[in-house]
């Protein structure tokens, strides 16, 4: 295994004996000499399979709203996931907001606990604990923070009041899991608490242990022994009083060198074993953290090479079964650690904050959740995947599209297409648009703008429904013949400019790359499938030879862009969008004659739940007797933000005769 990532591939039921009695008698896990295994010809699972929550999170709340005014919504398109392992029960917790519970694997929520209006601030995948045992769960939050033995029908809340609250904490779930450690961050200087009884009583670590510590790379074991990862690995037995250092494990890899690996996220346990998860592999330990052992056997080489792996470990049908987060995918092991595959890809590629994304899985119907809210380097994700090795989530395809109608566009390159919609019983998450036999983007509705295409050409499309377990219909099959460059078109990058500046400076035209603010090499595209709701799945779409890019950075403010028509012109066809970015908050205005004659929302993926995201917009403009044209493009709201780019795409003006 070492350097390779290889997917694992099968399509039935699992092998080994015992399973099937296994699931039958809720979870009861495998002997040790028959670890979870799967069939050789399983076909995993792509990017574009995930299926997003986040419309039916917005759904459930605003229902619940209805029957309760006070109800905050908080940030229910990134909620933090956890599941109740023995049955699959899926927990959703957005950020300054109310406990979600969806007991049917996320096709419905419902509002838990309906006393806590507002938990508070939650950043932390470290603020909600599901027991890996089942119906235990704790909550460290700003507002109020508690536990619930009954998978959260009661709740005790924590005696202890700060000023800021808690914001995160961990569990030793060892016996009753009352010793548990609840930290604030937003002090003047952070500060952390131990306590044995479950939160009646606390004892403070010192400052100089709490500022280097997050319970993002803690060990909690048993008796008091806490273990941290900062620039080095120290366990106390005493709160803090006294450290001691403790060796690392070493990795050596295929040229023979070694280093010490690094422990990363909090650890977990189950079965009265604590598991911690190091950039080389998952780890034990049996004298309460002075020693660890490898898991199995390190992860492949070129995972630690590249610091791919995130998060974990989480655990599947029992111990066998291990699976942990990465930069672009979730890998797992089903033989204890012995030998690691990727399992399925993310629709997002992650970076390396460990409070901004969480995931989990049920082993009951072999599902996979993920959330990222990284508000600086990635796009939001609420998520679930069906893996379909096991489990009993619903296989029937829906109905195929029907009798599907094609448009052309004004500008001859482009189409728009409707159709009959498809049915099933678990709904409609998306309709897959092929063109020449390629997946070229996704709406939600029964209907799509093609556009940017090259004159005179035949168009083959195809139309594929996916249910909301990612079944797939038969294909529907429209062929469409696109017409010639319209006569007398002039294009609008070869016009020129009679102003072009942002905040006074040139504006930078960027044709098909341009280099980022990371220093990388970006492509100039159309986003054609939107970040909200997510999964997004990685479709982008170049922008035709005659379109144009502009550069927009947070730190502008205002963009001038002005042609003088001289009344030479009768209308103008033109496609505006934004390129794939990490953040974008631009307004576009488009004005002719000094008179705004269209407005196109903000692209702003932060906006509440939508339909299937961001578009493309298409627009066909009087310019007759015109003397200019100009767009004027706003930043309207920069936080975290980095850069984008706005796509102007065709630009086709039609001369005079």
């Amino acid at each position: 295994m070492s350097g390779e990532l290889r997917f694992l591939r099968h399509r039935g039921p699992i092998t080994g004996a015992g399973l099937a009695l296994a699931l039958a008698l809720d979870l009861a896990p495998l002997a040790a000499s028959e670890p979870v295994s799967a069939a050789p010809d399983w076909v995993p699972p792509t990017a574009t399979d995930w299926t997003s929550l986040g419309n039916r999170l917005e759904a459930a709340y605003q229902q619940a709203k209805k029957e309760d005014q006070r109800l905050p919504s908080g940030a229910v398109w990134a909620p933090q996931v956890s599941v109740d392992r023995t049955d699959g029960t899926l927990f959703a917790f957005p950020q300054g907001g109310a406990l979600w519970v969806s007991r049917d694997r996320g096709q419905t929520f419902e509002w838990l606990n309906r006393e806590v209006l507002n938990w508070g601030f939650n950043e932390s995948p470290t603020s909600l604990h599901v027991s890996p045992e089942g119906r235990k769960m704790r909550i460290f939050s700003s507002e109020r923070s508690g536990f619930s033995l009954d998978g959260g029908k009661t709740w005790k809340y924590m005696n202890f009041r700060i000023q800021f609250g808690f914001e995160d904490g961990h569990v030793n779930w060892h016996g009753d899991g009352k010793m548990i450690v609840a930290r604030s961050h937003t002090w003047p200087k952070p500060r952390m608490w131990l306590s044995r009884d479950g939160g009646e009583n606390f004892a403070e670590y010192p400052p100089e242990i709490t500022e280097q510590i997050s319970t993002q790379n803690m060990a909690l074991m048993d008796n008091d022994v806490l273990l941290f990862q900062g620039a080095k690995l120290v366990r106390t037995e005493d709160y803090g009083k006294t450290l001691a250092e403790v060796q690392p494990p070493a990795y050596t890899g295929p040229d023979g060198k070694s280093a010490p690996g690094t422990f990363i996220g909090v650890s977990r346990r189950l079965q009265d074993k604590v598991y911690w998860l190091n950039t080389t592999g998952v780890y034990t330990s049996g004298d309460k953290g002075k020693t660890w052992t490898i898991v199995g056997r390190n992860f492949p080489h070129e995972w630690i090479q590249k610091r791919l792996v995130y998060s974990g470990p989480m655990f599947g049908r029992d111990a066998s079964q291990m699976l942990v987060l990465c930069a672009g995918h979730v890998a797992e092991t089903l033989d204890g650690g012995k030998s690691w595959h990727v399992l399925a890809e993310l629709p997002v590629q992650l970076n390396y904050y460990p409070w901004a994304h969480s995931f989990a899985y049920d082993p009951v119907g072999d599902v996979l959740y993920c959330n990222n809210r990284e508000h600086s380097g990635g796009p939001y994700l609420f998520g679930r995947l069906a893996l379909k090795r096991w489990g009993d989530v619903e296989t029937v395809a829906p109905s195929a599209p029907a009798d599907i109608q094609s448009e052309l566009l004004p500008a001859g390159n482009g189409v728009k297409l409707r159709w009959k919609p498809s049915s099933d019983a678990s709904g409609i998450a998306a309709y897959r648009i092929y063109v020449n036999g390629t997946l070229t983007c996704c709406t939600d509705r029964p209907e799509v703008v093609l556009s940017n295409f090259a004159w005179n050409q035949d168009l083959r499309i195809a139309v594929q429904a996916v249910d909301a377990w990612q079944n797939l219909s038969a294909k529907a099959e429209h062929s469409v013949r696109l017409g010639g460059r319209p006569a007398g078109a002039v294009l609008l990058k070869d016009l020129k400019s009679a102003t072009a500046t942002l905040d006074g400076a040139p504006i930078e035209f960027l044709a098909e790359t341009y280099t980022a603010f990371d220093k990388s090499t970006r492509p100039v595209t159309f986003l054609v499938d939107g970040y909200e709701p997510n999964p997004v799945q990685r479709h982008v779409r170049k922008a035709a030879a005659y379109g144009f890019g502009i550069r927009v950075k947070p730190a502008w403010k205002q963009g001038v862009l002005e042609y003088a028509l001289d009344q030479r012109y009768t209308r103008l066809l033109l496609d505006a969008g934004m390129s794939q970015s990490d953040w974008d908050r631009v307004q576009l205005k488009i004005l002719v004659d000094s008179k705004e004659v269209a407005a196109p929302q903000p692209f702003d993926y932060e906006t509440r739940i939508r339909g299937i995201g961001r578009k493309a917009e298409t627009f066909d403009i009087d310019v007759s007797n015109a003397k200019t044209l100009r767009f004027e493009i706003k930043v309207v709201d920069a936080r975290y933000w980095q850069e984008d780019v706005l796509v102007f795409g065709n630009g086709i003006l039609s001369a005079k005769k």
